[in-house]
């Protein structure tokens, strides 16, 4: 689930020497966009994970299996805070768990107004952007 929600630095940041490291991860109202993944919890479905404000913002985003390998891969457009939320996209991205949170493992830089997952017909996941 993609959220924007006020923003909040890390608690840790009262007692570190330099604190901060987040602190302008948000818009001009204040708001931050995070992902977090909602998942079954035994009897009801509930927040599994849940990620700290992202450096930039997230516009859209898809999963699918990029490599073939059974794993699931998180791929993502995205902005700059500055810009307004219906902005294009500067950034197509592709992240994998690293079993704490989600690493880059890709990046390309452009214009994007949106992207479609796709599976073709070998079966190998294919990012498309107009």
């Amino acid at each position: 689930m993609l959220v924007w929600r006020p923003f909040h630095p890390w608690p840790v940041d009262q007692w570190l020497p330099h604190p901060g490291r987040i602190a302008d991860f948000h818009d001009a109202n204040g708001n931050s966009c995070q992902i977090i993944l909602i998942g079954w919890r035994g009897t009801a479905y509930g927040e599994l994970w849940a990620g700290s404000p992202m450096a930039e913002p997230v516009r859209s985003f898809s999963v699918a299996d990029l490599r073939g390998d059974g794993l699931e891969q998180l791929v993502t457009l995205e902005g700059s805070y500055t810009d307004s939320r219906t902005a294009a996209a500067r950034a197509l991205k592709v992240w994998e768990w690293n079993g704490f949170g989600f690493t880059v493992v890709s990046t390309l830089e452009g214009t994007f107004y949106k992207m479609a997952l796709v599976q073709a017909r070998n079966g190998r996941n294919l990012i498309l952007v107009p």
